[in-house]
């Protein structure tokens, strides 16, 4: 219960006492531990309903592929917008459902047309 004691106060911004100490900053590192597991993104739900792994590094390939067949080889910003689009992800679901492939390429979009990517966006599909 400590842990999520901690948690909670520390959403609040609360400021936990210093007399505290070292206990208070294992259990702190400990729920933002479990609040990191019990929101992240673990299973993308496919076209005909199966549910399958989450895998960043398929989605990473991809964003990757589309770059190359746009004619823009840039693996570092393939890799940003593979981050942005976890993050993205990550805060719409929160661990509470289940995106399906769809959100995620529609995810995808967004942040390509964002950062002004057509042609990925494009070769994307």
């Amino acid at each position: 219960m400590l842990v999520f004691e901690v948690y909670l106060r520390m959403k609040k911004g609360d400021r936990l006492s210093a007399g505290i100490g070292a206990a208070a900053s294992h259990a702190a590192d400990a729920a933002n531990a479990l609040w990191n597991y019990v929101t992240a993104l673990k299973r993308v739900r496919r076209q005909g309903g199966e549910e399958m792994e989450f895998d960043l590094l398929v989605l990473e390939a991809s964003i990757i592929r589309a770059f190359d067949a746009a004619g823009k080889p840039d693996e570092f910003t393939a890799r940003t917008v593979t981050e942005e689009v976890f993050t993205r992800l990550q805060s719409a679901f929160n661990g509470a459902s289940v995106p399906s492939t769809e959100d995620v390429a529609t995810a995808v979009d967004a942040v390509l047309t964002e950062r002004g990517e057509l042609a990925v966006k494009e070769a994307y599909h």
